[in-house]
């Protein structure tokens, strides 16, 4: 993974993608489009990503990352189960509505090629498995 302003410009991409793919779809959007709404060659945009499946693998990684960090800060606070589930709904809505603005986590990851799917789905069921365990605690 690239980091520092990579990784920055890499998640304005992500947001301008995203914004592309929520109004003309994933198939629908093109990688001129995203340039343009950047305001970047297309050129520059393929430095940063080499094809619009990587940007939809991206979008879906990064925010399942972050899912996995606050899910992991969470389960390391102390408090009751319920205090520790409310932190995550909470955390889990404000990244989807305020960083995301509601549109990367619902992005059609099926569009991923075999490869980058089973990654994806990989990385969320860990988060589904840890929203589980904060379930069973509360129930136990």
């Amino acid at each position: 993974m690239k980091h520092g302003k990579t990784r920055q410009r890499r998640v304005e991409i992500l947001e301008s993608a995203a914004a592309a793919f929520r109004r003309r779809g994933y198939h629908g959007a093109s990688m001129g489009e995203i340039a343009r709404a950047l305001r970047m060659t297309k050129g520059s945009l393929y430095y940063y990503f080499e094809n619009k499946e990587e940007i939809l693998f991206f979008c879906h990684d990064y925010s399942l990352d972050i899912l996995l960090e606050t899910l992991a800060r969470i389960e390391k606070t102390g408090g009751t189960p319920a205090a520790k589930l409310r932190a995550l709904v909470e955390s889990f809505v404000h990244h989807i509505l305020d960083d995301l603005r509601g549109t990367a986590m619902t992005l059609d990851f099926q569009a991923l090629s075999p490869p980058l799917l089973r990654r994806v789905i990989a990385k969320r069921d860990r988060f589904d498995r840890g929203i589980r365990r904060l379930l069973q605690e509360g129930m136990d």
